[in-house]
């Protein structure tokens, strides 16, 4: 029987919510599949091109990936829609207050 974990992180290292556990978290669980939120530009640009991610839990699952026979799939594949970044920032701000 196969066996699912969800693991939710901020998208900055923040105290204990850190590359560096992440990766231990990894560790532990050894996962065969990650599915991660991440675009499929950004996924083929990583896995394909090497280019480095810029998040902490991108650049845990490429370590983890590098390191291990396990498998990325990217997730968040829908287009978005045009004003996309004014509502990301909108929300954003609201976020931080």
């Amino acid at each position: 029987m196969r066996k699912i974990t969800l693991l939710g992180i901020m998208h900055k290292e923040i105290g204990k919510c850190n590359c560096s556990n992440l990766y231990g978290i990894f560790e532990n669980i050894c996962p065969d599949v990650i599915f991660e939120e991440i675009d499929l530009y950004r996924h083929q640009n990583t896995y394909k091109y090497g280019v480095e991610p810029d998040s902490p839990e991108l650049k845990t699952v490429f370590r983890y990936i590098q390191n291990h026979d396990a498998e990325s799939v990217a997730v968040d594949t829908l287009k978005r829609p045009e004003n996309y970044h004014e509502i990301e920032e909108k929300y954003c701000i609201i976020y931080e207050r």
